[in-house]
């Protein structure tokens, strides 16, 4: 793509090239002169196709934004998903703690 976007712009410039040429004050030809339609044809096609160049861009970013949000949104529900079945799966069982006594017995380091 970024080949085609320099060789586009490259016509452009020589289009415009040529047509400054064709039309410099001065500049004598005897007869037609084929400048005055390459320049301008060259700059056109340069044209078209550096501005055919930037829409396929942005068509292009478009379609990675979309592809972006849809894969988030899987991610959300896949989350989602998995943290619904984490708390119904913790909801299911209850969870008994044996009481902590007051004031522990003393910790003995004699001799038994």
């Amino acid at each position: 793509m970024i080949i085609i976007v320099v060789l586009a712009l490259g016509l452009v410039f020589i289009g415009m090239t040529l047509t400054i040429i064709a039309h410099w004050p001065g500049y004598t030809a005897i007869g037609n002169n084929p400048l005055k339609i390459v320049g301008p044809v060259l700059l056109s096609v340069g044209g078209v196709v550096f501005i055919g160049c930037i829409v396929e861009v942005v068509r292009k970013s478009q379609a990675d934004k979309e592809n972006f949000q849809r894969q988030m949104q899987e991610r959300e529900r896949m989350m989602s998903f998995i943290h619904k079945t984490q708390s119904q799966a913790s909801l299911g069982r209850s969870v008994q703690y044996a009481p902590v006594p007051q004031n522990p017995p003393p910790i003995q380091t004699g001799p038994l």
